[in-house]
């Protein structure tokens, strides 16, 4: 049986409905640009937003005193200076607007005394990331954006789409083509302008802390039509992924705010600290980025100093047990059911892809060398 194809047209196609997609589609449509946004998985259910439980990094400067300007210069200092500086500035001087903004759009930033509450985290040399809790912030500002898009009147949401190419005639793009996940339907959609946020690719890694769709479709799209990809081999590693006993039906990366919370410490296979060794403070502080951490327990575990599954131990066994309980909640009890008793033994960790810092190459603009194509979010590559 021959399917009909689907024939849609519009202004601006965005392809990815994570918290990029979703913002560049309310971004289009308040300038009057009618939007059709596209995702494999449900608008606003996929890709990595919805999955990230912990902080946002923007200057507000409600916990200490700060500016987008520090914020620049922790980023260039992390980032080794192979930062594509402009867009970095980019992002830490629009960042502090955009948490307003989403303040005032109700996603819920957890507050002390009126003031938005911000922490420390690695890479930051002040208290400068917001959440809403330590387990929800993603889901919790995938749900505020949900709610902004679906007030537009001129914004289409189509699930249960996959992108396959882009149309592009004489150097400009002219709109895509894909398919009807459900039943294979052809979908053609004509469009003035088109944006990739489709994320990153790091669920091609055997661990990776990714969702299923997040498989590189934006970085493949983009170079087939002509676009330039840079920094591909630019991967995060989350450094403390989980790696034993086996957990069912939990995070992966779940331990990371507990860390923040409590100071948990890293042991090598000897039960040694050794993040000193690597010019990194051991336990407390938790101010080590994710690259050096990963790092030392990969050095450990080549120097056979891993732990017996080739990692690291994480330790909370230093922790009263009325902090812990305090700190997990009914989490410890899911562990207590997994075999894990937190208070007697410490857990495996070793890195895992995270995050993609390579992508499409953009200017100030996100637009790529391709007249009528830009990139947003995991998708773009660079900053």
């Amino acid at each position: 049986m021959t399917t009909d194809p689907v024939h849609l047209s519009t202004d601006v196609l965005v392809m990815g409905a994570g918290a990029a997609g979703m913002y560049a589609s309310i971004a289009a449509s308040r300038n009057g640009a009618d939007v059709i946004l596209v995702d494999k998985n449900l608008i606003g259910r996929g890709g990595a937003t919805i999955m990230a439980q912990m902080t946002v990094a923007a200057a507000v400067g409600e916990q200490e005193p700060d500016t987008w300007e520090d914020h620049y210069a922790d980023t260039l200092t992390a980032g080794r200076g192979l930062c594509n500086e402009r867009l970095a500035a980019i992002l830490c001087e629009e960042a502090v607007e955009r948490i307003y903004e989403m303040d005032g759009w109700g996603v819920g930033w957890a507050r002390d005394n009126g003031h938005m509450i911000q922490v420390m985290a690695p890479g930051h040399s002040v208290q400068r990331c917001v959440y809403v809790d330590f387990l929800n912030t993603g889901p919790a500002v995938a749900k505020c954006l949900r709610t902004k898009v679906a007030q537009g009147d001129n914004i289409r949401r189509i699930s249960g789409v996959g992108i396959t190419d882009l149309v592009v005639n004489d150097g400009t793009v002219t709109g895509a083509v894909g398919y009807n996940q459900e039943d294979g339907t052809p979908v053609t959609i004509a469009a003035k302008a088109v944006i990739l946020a489709g994320g990153g690719l790091t669920g091609i890694y055997r661990r990776n802390s990714a969702s299923l769709n997040m498989g590189g479709d934006s970085y493949a799209l983009a170079l087939r039509a002509g676009a330039e990809l840079t920094d591909m081999e630019f991967v995060q590693f989350f450094p403390i992924g989980h790696l034993a006993p086996r957990l069912v039906g939990m995070d992966p990366i779940m331990w990371d705010p507990f860390r923040y919370k409590l100071g948990g410490r890293l042991f090598n296979g000897k039960f040694e600290e050794f993040l000193h060794n690597y010019g990194e403070e051991d336990s407390g502080t938790y101010t080590a980025p994710r690259d050096i951490t990963s790092f030392a327990i990969m050095q450990e575990d080549a120097a056979g100093r891993g732990s017996p599954h080739g990692g690291a131990w994480l330790s909370f066994e230093h922790v009263p047990e009325d902090d812990l309980r305090a700190a997990f909640g009914p989490v410890i009890d899911r562990l207590l059911n997994n075999g894990i008793d937190l208070t007697k033994q410490g857990i495996e960790v070793s890195p895992i892809a995270h995050y993609h810092m390579g992508g499409v190459r953009v200017d100030e603009q996100m637009a790529t060398r391709v007249q009528g194509l830009y990139a947003a979010g995991e998708a773009v590559g660079g900053a």
